[in-house]
């Protein structure tokens, strides 16, 4: 735990986006908020989050998280999806401050290259981690979208994938060089829970033939060369989990089986009240304890 006791109050003019941006408070443009940069009193997630056998661990206790995905969390001025904040930094201390109240302490959102000038400009994704910090809420770090939205390249086929090495879209790095970046940057934030390779990824050709293959061989190279340069944070694919192309089956088991990936996960549309509600398409839940294994 952090021993510091002293406080570090900051004053910002507060300018909310209008309309329905989430986290607003109902200040008005011109308020001012007071965001408390000490460090918070409430029970710590200092520490990295590990897995072991079928359970998360932090500090030698078992780790559960209740988290909410916002995706466009990193939005500012220099690039903006889901909503551009005309203070981000307030933005941020207001969002927190309510998910923190709400007992949540996990937060899901997406790092694409766009968000980071091409890996060149990381104050948006290092306001999201202060901030973050500053609630106990540890973070999520999505890397890409197998669709277009908020980032280049179109849909990812299978060809994507096999070319994991190349540039893409109007990017100027190549998605294996921008994660080898952003994985060094923050290999020692304790405020990150792990990383995610891809939002919902799924590998078919463009004739719409499945190819596990691809998705397998990527996912192998990209979580091998994470865990060689950060040792510390958990590392998850993040597929859609209900049978999409090269996802379903065994090959989902094989994904998942990989040594380098740590956390299984699938998406329970429509079935949001259902806690593992059973999932056919991928040899179903109760063989998750033999991918764990």
């Amino acid at each position: 735990e952090n021993s510091q006791t002293g406080t570090n109050d900051q004053t910002i003019n507060a300018q909310p986006t209008s309309g329905t941006t989430p986290g607003s408070t109902g200040q008005q443009p011109g308020d001012t908020i007071t965001i408390d940069t000490a460090p918070s009193t409430t029970t710590s997630q200092n520490g990295f989050v590990t897995a072991s056998g079928t359970r998360l661990m932090l500090n030698g206790a078992a780790y559960r998280f209740v988290g909410v995905n916002v995706y466009g969390l990193a939005s500012d001025g220099d690039f903006s999806c889901g909503g551009e904040p005309e203070n981000h930094e307030v933005y941020l201390e207001n969002l927190f401050t309510i998910l923190e109240q709400k007992k949540v302490n996990a937060v899901r959102f997406w790092a694409f290259q766009n968000f980071t000038q091409n890996g060149n400009n990381f104050a948006a994704i290092d306001r999201v981690v202060a901030a973050a910090n500053r609630h106990n809420i540890k973070l999520i770090l999505t890397l890409e979208n197998q669709w277009d939205d908020c980032t280049q390249g179109g849909y990812k086929y299978s060809t994507w994938y096999d070319n994991r090495n190349s540039t893409y879209g109007g990017y100027a790095l190549s998605y294996r060089n921008y994660v080898e970046r952003i994985a060094t940057r923050y290999k020692d934030e304790t405020g990150i829970l792990m990383w995610q390779l891809m939002n919902e990824a799924e590998s078919k050709t463009e004739a719409g033939t499945a190819n596990p293959t691809a998705l397998l061989e990527f996912t192998r190279e990209i979580s091998t060369l994470i865990k060689s340069i950060d040792r510390n944070h958990l590392v998850n694919l993040g597929t859609m989990g209900t049978g999409q192309p090269g996802t379903n089956d065994q090959s989902f088991i094989a994904l998942h089986s990989l040594p380098t990936i740590d956390v299984v996960e699938a998406h329970d549309y429509n079935r949001e009240t259902q806690p593992l509600p059973g999932y056919p398409w991928n040899g179903d839940v109760d063989r998750l304890d033999t991918i764990a294994a």
